[in-house]
């Protein structure tokens, strides 16, 4: 995606057109402006992360190898966008940040219920709030955002897979953290 790799700014109608082969007025067509598609573009590829991420669970034997997987999936996501498009991002008109803000509560859901749904097969820890550990997550993960947007030292992707890891020890029982071992042990390529 163009605008994850350069931005909202810096991405036109025109590169759009010519990327995708068609054109602006064809785009126009399909979207008001280009806020509109920005907009779009974003709900569209999260409902295909979303897609990606129900398969990994149903085709996982539990909730944390299914978590493992898609954190693995996260990471190479995060290695295409660049600080740029956080940053456009935040100033992105108020419909944009609204609609990103449902997908994020949305996602937030769904990590829930995979939580829970592991502290009944023992993987997780039964004496945390799941509401709290989400929400610290959430904001442990937006707060990496806004960190790469200001200081490029780090790159987004390894602050998100080492914060991912360090957030999925602090929850997981023994059983959980074996079954992490034991993932990374049979996924070394991964990591």
């Amino acid at each position: 995606m163009l605008i994850s790799r350069y931005g909202t700014t810096a991405v036109t109608m025109d590169t759009i057109a010519k990327e995708c082969g068609i054109s602006k007025r064809t785009i126009y067509e399909l979207f008001s402006d280009k806020n509109n598609l920005v907009a779009e573009t974003i709900a569209w590829d999260n409902a295909r992360m979303m897609e990606k991420f129900a398969k990994i669970s149903s085709n996982s034997n539990n909730p944390l190898s299914a978590m493992l997987l898609i954190n693995d999936e996260l990471h190479k996501k995060f290695m295409s966008l660049s600080s740029i498009f956080f940053i456009d991002l935040k100033k992105s008109p108020i419909f944009i940040t609204q609609k990103y803000e449902k997908l994020m509560d949305e996602n937030m859901a769904n990590y829930k219920r995979v939580i829970i749904n592991g502290q009944a097969q023992g993987i997780f820890r039964s004496d945390i709030d799941v509401d709290i550990i989400v929400y610290l997550y959430f904001k442990q993960m937006e707060d990496i955002k806004n960190t790469i947007s200001n200081d490029p030292k780090y790159k987004i992707y390894e602050l998100f897979q080492c914060a991912a890891e360090c957030h999925l020890r602090s929850i997981v029982t023994a059983k959980g953290l074996q079954i992490m071992e034991d993932f990374k042990k049979e996924n070394k390529e991964i990591r």
